[in-house]
């Protein structure tokens, strides 16, 4: 009887103050109410759709920035993998005169049973 009786008084102290607008306080919660002229959120937001003409330049201008970013990005990448192709054509080449050159100096020790000029008209071919 007497829960009864506390829940009929908060249910009407909650009334009460919801003629008044107040905040009532339950047990374990808080109640705030939308209305409350001092909590509530007075501005006003603008229309998304109007872009005014220095944030549509802006908007493009970044546009165009990265755009200009990306092509440079995509320059240098291509410059670098060219330098790189070059380079490694290069390493090739030399790592393949260094290999006939090492061959070429094996069969000269191998020949040792030859004259010194012979051997020296074989390393000039």
């Amino acid at each position: 009887m007497s829960t009864l009786r506390d829940d009929l008084d908060q249910q009407s102290r909650l009334n009460v103050c919801l003629k008044e607008r107040k905040h009532f306080v339950l047990p374990g919660c808080r109640v705030k109410f939308a209305m409350d002229m001092d909590e509530r959120d007075t501005k006003r937001q603008t229309h998304s759709c109007y872009m005014d003409e220095h944030t549509r330049y802006k908007v493009l201008n970044d546009k165009r920035n990265l755009k200009r970013k990306r092509q440079r990005k995509n320059y240098e990448i291509e410059s670098l993998k060219k330098d790189l192709m070059s380079a490694d054509g290069e390493l090739n080449e030399t790592a393949v005169k260094l290999q006939l050159l090492e061959s070429s100096r094996n069969n000269l020790t191998s020949r040792s049973g030859h004259s010194e000029d012979s051997a020296l008209l074989d390393y000039d071919e």
